[in-house]
């Protein structure tokens, strides 16, 4: 942005590469849990052209998100005793069963979905 000082463009800069490295992070586990990649890609698109405020609120909600919601489906994921096979047998080749595993994951899942999809309703009520 015109402007901006140095201390500013590079605060801007070490944002942008904060939200860019959490939302690489988070993606596999988010649009597993069912958000829509258009939806997913459209919170770290144009970050460049983004105000400062807008990123700040950017990186905080990612930040709260990685720490708890998409924390806790990245646990449940990685329990011991759960392979991406043994997922896959629970997930696909079972239907809808009522394991303990799937059903925390379901519910992990569903509050992901739901914290992601909170970002964009809080946007457009301001």
């Amino acid at each position: 942005m015109p402007g901006q000082t140095a201390e500013e463009r590079l605060k801007k800069d070490q944002l942008m590469a904060r939200i860019k490295n959490m939302h690489q992070e988070m993606k596999e586990l988010t649009l597993a849990a069912g958000v829509g990649k258009k939806r997913y890609e459209a919170l770290a698109t144009n970050l460049t052209r983004r105000h400062p405020g807008t990123l700040q609120s950017i990186h905080d909600h990612l930040f709260n998100m990685e720490a708890n919601e998409w924390a806790k489906v990245h646990r449940i994921w990685n329990l011991p005793t759960m392979t991406p096979e043994v997922w896959e047998n629970y997930l696909t080749l079972f239907g809808d069963t009522d394991f303990h595993e799937v059903k925390l994951l379901r519910v992990a899942r569903k509050a992901l979905r739901s914290k992601y999809a909170a970002f964009f309703k809080k946007k457009k009520t301001k």
